[in-house]
């Protein structure tokens, strides 16, 4: 084999070895530039996601807020509505105690704790104020076999009386302002309800806009 040919065959396949070389290069490079972009979408996915779950707190955390603030607006206005309620509740008993009514109504109470305490002979606590009114109330439950025995006791109240067994075991308060702390809970069932019809009727009016 000549020189020429020789050196031809060393060139041709330093030739066909760089061309291998080149494509196996392009391959490897091909491949880092793949895995550069997966890696790069898989942190851009990675951050998309905190971005969207951080978004998710925000939110959650306004509504959250926003659903206290309501509640806390709501039970104001129940309070508020309730202190008007027995606002006005005292202001027609103590209207009530300087009338002509009061006697049937402290009448109804006795008869009311009588009931409660299934007793014939109690013993009552009344405001001093009271005494006179009491009596002839006295003669009346009297005239139909019960004893009443008048405490010594005072009541400081507003109105009304405490009813008690003949043994003082038991009583029953029926002086105005116990009646109206056992009626606070059907007091504010009935505002949590009017408030609700009201929240009702705002979303209704503005669906209607």
């Amino acid at each position: 084999m000549s020189g020429e040919l020789i050196i031809k065959r060393i060139l041709d396949e330093a030739e066909t070895e760089k061309k291998q070389i080149e494509k196996e290069a392009d391959i490897r490079i091909a491949l880092i530039q793949a895995e550069g972009r997966a890696k790069s979408e898989q942190k851009y996915s990675e951050m998309m996601n905190s971005a969207k779950k951080e978004r998710e707190l925000i939110i959650n955390r306004i509504l959250a807020q926003a659903r206290i603030k309501a509640r806390e607006k709501k039970r104001a206005a129940r309070e508020y509505m309730i202190s008007l309620c027995f606002d006005q509740a005292k202001e027609d008993l103590r209207r009530i105690r300087h009338s002509e009514k009061y006697a049937a109504v402290l009448e109804y109470l006795l008869e009311n704790g009588i009931h409660e305490l299934g007793e014939t002979r109690v013993v009552l606590d009344i405001c001093p104020e009271d005494g006179n009114i009491i009596q002839e109330i006295i003669k009346k439950f009297e005239g139909k076999g019960y004893h009443l025995v008048i405490s010594p006791v005072p009541v400081i109240s507003e109105g009304g009386l405490i009813i008690r067994s003949g043994t003082r075991s038991i009583h029953v308060n029926n002086t105005f302002e116990a009646r109206m702390q056992r009626y606070r809970k059907e007091i504010l069932y009935e505002v949590a309800g009017v408030l609700e019809n009201a929240d009702i009727g705002e979303g209704t009016d503005d669906s209607n806009d």
